[in-house]
């Protein structure tokens, strides 16, 4: 762990740690992760009975949760399945609670692997103390992995080379320090408890603890829920800015990783919403409290300047990206290190670049990868703008999304020497014939302001042929008509069910109504849907055929972003004679 990163967990105001541990002096040796952030002998004070009933009450939530199938119940069921070690010890000890993160890295064939383990205990008064930092050797040693994720992640290959416990060492190690009685907080839980092969019971996820008012399947970073319970020290700062001493990640928020601090911080948050709970209070009042205190009624403002970019190929660079953005890179004021996962087509790459890894001597991947970053602007109005530069003014240039947020494609330009090319959604500048393209999509976060709605019914049986195979259909209806189509459930076994349309535009709407009486009577739409997309007469080149839907282009960006047995899936840009074509085509 970085020095400046113990640091600032050794800092915490007096408030919430009045006994607070001094910093341990030394450094670790071996595969030990580094100095201790607390003194592993620190005394921390024990849980009240009013406490242990909001630990208890805690997990139950947790367990109520809406995100709990997609979350823990998914390691649950891995766990009966067998191969998992199960917490043992004495189940009615007086509980204690547990902070618990891990770092991984990628190893071939897109899996991830264990590389640290790190648990802090927090007592009732807040008091921290260390009791397990170190890294962990994956199979196969530091030759086996692919992508370090350096960047975010902060393991080296050093870490890898020296560490001295494998993973079956440091669950053996996490099990000697947590008993069943005891409690486990963490953020995206499922994911630690997987890579460590682990399960425990008495678990509080803080990622499905937190909601928000309109999105009860958003997931709200650790960032962003201790900003919300902790705004003093967690700075919900200005882009750029940086947080205090005693800040969470005082260097920012899209700084590395360091997994003691994730684990304690999801401690404190635990910890802060169970000290909440005052003797003598109803387990229905404790409920109401926590009800509000972990409910927000938006998203943290600074969505509002961000842009996500996926679908990234693995050619795509920090500088090809912000090259894509022309001018408006200029505005950009944070960037998160491109995140890469595995496609499903495994085994069909010729292998490549390992993402932060190739620095760190990895090797590349068997599978090609797609990435995905989001860039941060200096305000929400020039995240607007950089979004409507690529995506076009029209209101059929994007398409909304399940959350009725802005997406669109845009074409990402290499040059021959993999640098990016500026183009957006303009024709790039040079010889098209010796650059590369690549789809991507930009989501942006500016909600879409629907004025014309429709509604129609279906049978149940008639259901399965709108919403297509894995949802395609329904997808593609939303893209093609940029209009937002909600199939809802069933109501009283009637046999039917109500498909709404909300859309930007009385076009929109109709387009939307027509497409779903055609999938419903089963005619296929995925084909050539979105007929009455116009294409402006210039510019005349492939480019501004994709950035307008164009059918033609579209199969052809198809083309190039599946290609069998690409690792790097991108494609000569189109001849002349096709890109005159493509808006004849449409």
């Amino acid at each position: 762990r970085t020095e400046a990163g113990g640091a600032r967990m050794a800092a915490a105001e007096a408030e919430h740690r009045p006994h607070g541990a001094e910093e341990a002096e030394g450094g670790g040796g071996g595969g030990q992760a580094g100095e201790g952030a607390h003194e592993r002998d620190a005394k921390v004070e024990r849980w009240d009975a009013a406490g242990r009933l909001a630990l208890a009450e805690l997990a139950s939530r947790c367990r109520q949760s809406s995100q709990w199938g997609a979350r823990l119940g998914a390691a649950h069921d891995a766990a009966n399945a067998g191969g998992w070690e199960v917490t043992g010890g004495d189940a009615d000890a007086q509980p204690r609670l547990f902070g618990l993160d891990c770092e991984m890295v990628g190893v071939k064939d897109g899996v991830s692997a264990l590389a640290r383990v790190s648990v802090v205990e927090l007592g009732a008064d807040g008091t921290a103390r260390s009791v397990l930092d170190e890294y962990v050797q994956p199979p196969g040693g530091a030759d086996a992995v692919v992508d370090y994720r350096t960047a975010v992640s902060g393991i080296e290959r050093s870490h890898i080379e020296d560490a001295t416990l494998s993973l079956e060492d440091a669950r053996a190690r996490v099990v000697e320090q947590v008993r069943a009685s005891d409690y486990i907080a963490g953020h995206s839980l499922e994911s630690d408890l997987k890579a460590l092969q682990l399960w425990h019971s008495n678990v509080v996820d803080t990622a499905a603890l937190f909601e928000v008012a309109g999105f009860p399947k958003w997931t709200l970073s650790l960032n962003d829920v201790v900003s919300h319970m902790f705004p003093q020290e967690a700075k919900d700062a200005a882009p750029g800015d940086q947080g205090g001493a005693n800040a969470f990640r005082a260097g920012g928020a899209h700084t590395q990783h360091d997994s003691v601090e994730d684990a304690e911080w999801a401690a404190r948050l635990v910890q802060r919403l169970a000290s909440g709970r005052g003797e003598g209070m109803s387990d229905a009042e404790y409920a109401a409290a926590v009800r509000k205190a972990t409910f927000l009624q938006g998203l943290p403002a600074h969505y509002g300047r961000r842009l996500t970019v996926m679908n990234l190929p693995e050619a795509a660079t920090e500088a090809s990206v912000r090259t894509m953005f022309g001018t408006h890179a200029e505005d950009i004021v944070a960037f998160r290190a491109i995140k890469w996962t595995a496609s499903e087509r495994k085994g069909r790459g010729r292998g490549g670049r390992g993402g932060e890894g190739d620095r760190n001597g990895a090797q590349g991947s068997e599978a090609p990868k797609r990435g995905s970053t989001f860039v941060e602007f200096e305000t929400e109005e020039k995240a607007v703008a950089a979004f409507e530069a690529l995506a076009g003014t029209r209101s059929d240039a994007y398409w909304p999304d399940e959350d009725g947020f802005k997406r669109c494609s845009a074409p990402l330009w290499l040059g021959a020497d993999g640098e990016g090319v500026a183009g957006g959604a303009q024709q790039p500048t040079g010889d098209l014939a010796s650059m590369s393209f690549s789809l991507v999509e930009v989501k942006s976060y500016a909600r879409i302001t629907y004025a014309y709605t429709g509604s129609t019914t279906i049978g149940r049986f008639q259901a399965g042929k709108l919403v297509g195979k894995g949802g395609v259909r329904i997808k593609h209806i939303r893209r093609a008509a940029c209009a937002m189509v909600t199939l809802h459930k069933e109501v009283g076994g009637s046999g039917f069910q109500t498909v709404d349309v909300r859309a930007e535009t009385a076009e929109g709407r109709d387009e939307a109504m027509s497409l779903i009486k055609r999938a419903v009577s089963g005619e296929r739409v995925e084909e050539g849907a979105g007929s009455g997309t116009t294409v402006p007469a210039a510019p005349t080149s492939a480019v501004a055929a994709l950035m307008y839907k164009a059918p033609s282009a579209v199969a052809h960006a198809q083309t190039a972003t599946r290609g069998a047995g690409a690792a790097v899936a991108t494609e000569k840009a189109p001849s002349p004679a096709a890109a005159a074509a493509a808006p004849a085509a449409a």
